[in-house]
């Protein structure tokens, strides 16, 4: 557990990350700055490695 924040559960810490990883990837995306390693999925609002595999979402991580 990360004792930064004690009272969050591993899962809850991990979905945290994973939406600040979302979100600053599409602020990223709105000045032109794409990671290219990753697509837009604009049906499912997640982003993909470019082999289709999932990366992550609002609120899941790979």
């Amino acid at each position: 557990m990360d004792s930064r924040f004690p009272n969050r559960s591993p899962s809850a810490l991990r979905r945290r990350q994973a939406e600040v990883l979302y979100d600053l990837e599409v602020e990223l995306r709105k000045i032109g700055w794409e990671d290219p390693a990753f697509v837009y999925d604009e049906e499912h609002d997640l982003l993909r490695f470019r082999d289709g595999r999932f990366a992550f979402s609002r609120r899941h991580a790979d």
